[in-house]
């Protein structure tokens, strides 16, 4: 049921009409009380939905790792700087990064782990040792392809948003990386400018 309050020559409601109407509030609504159709909610988890969520997810467990702690204070890393430095001034720069992480309709992740699958050789381990230094975690979801994106997978797919974006510590693609390139990436993670 909407409640309904009527305060000095104004009106307010809040809350679902009859599985119709849903009032809400709205602080900056201009010239009238907001209100959208009710929807039942719905979470089917079929196949192209977990894809989407588990690559998102996978994206956006990096974040947290860009940035430390100095002193009790989030500084940010060599990496975070320059992210920042490249990011338009109409956007947030971790989303930036993610987005380039992602690329349009996902291109940019789908190429890397397509690169990791078919192209990867010593690198492998020494992307999993590195992502294992940070403590990347793997990304799992019981419906999708893939199921799983690994920690070394994660670490990977920064690693050639990096190179396609001209970050100074990707120098090369994530598929040439050797292991002084990989240990001088894991470092822009953790070197404080």
């Amino acid at each position: 049921m909407a409640k309904v309050v009527l305060p000095l020559l104004s009106a307010e409601a809040r809350g679902k009409i009859a599985d119709a109407l849903v009032f809400f509030p709205l602080a900056h609504a201009k010239g009238g009380q907001p209100v959208r159709r009710w929807l039942k909610p719905a979470n089917p988890q079929s196949a192209a939905q977990g894809t989407t969520r588990i690559k998102m997810a996978a994206m956006g467990s990096v974040i947290p790792k860009v940035l430390r702690i100095k002193s009790g204070q989030l500084t940010d890393s060599s990496l975070a700087s320059q992210w920042k430095a490249l990011c338009p001034a109409n956007k947030i720069w971790n989303a930036f990064f993610v987005e380039k992480m992602g690329g349009s309709a996902f291109a940019t992740i789908n190429q890397a782990l397509s690169d990791w699958a078919n192209d990867m050789t010593a690198s492998t381990g020494l992307f999993k040792t590195a992502a294992a230094a940070l403590a990347l975690e793997d990304t799992t979801l019981t419906y999708g392809v893939p199921s799983t994106i690994t920690a070394g997978e994660k670490l990977f797919v920064a690693a050639h948003a990096c190179y396609l974006n001209g970050i100074t510590e990707a120098a090369v693609d994530a598929k040439s990386m050797d292991d002084t390139a990989i240990t001088a990436f894991q470092k822009a993670f953790t070197d404080i400018s």
